[in-house]
């Protein structure tokens, strides 16, 4: 899912970290918002599920 979410932001996305966790968890946040939580969900996230917020927070106006 990682190459796939590269490949469709090629010069947006510098870098996806995964981070080993337990319980069961597969969180995906963007810039430290969080956009989907399998612990809530039950299920592991449908690509097209992200995508959405991704392009959302990076054509969202940054701040100076």
């Amino acid at each position: 899912m990682a190459t796939e979410l590269i490949s469709r932001f090629p010069d947006q996305i510098e870098e996806i970290t995964l981070r080993g966790g337990h319980g069961g968890a597969f969180e995906v946040s963007i810039d430290g918002q969080q956009v989907f939580s399998k612990l809530q969900s039950n299920r592991y996230p449908e690509l097209n599920e992200l995508i959405e917020p991704i392009r959302r927070r990076l054509e969202a106006p940054t701040s100076a």
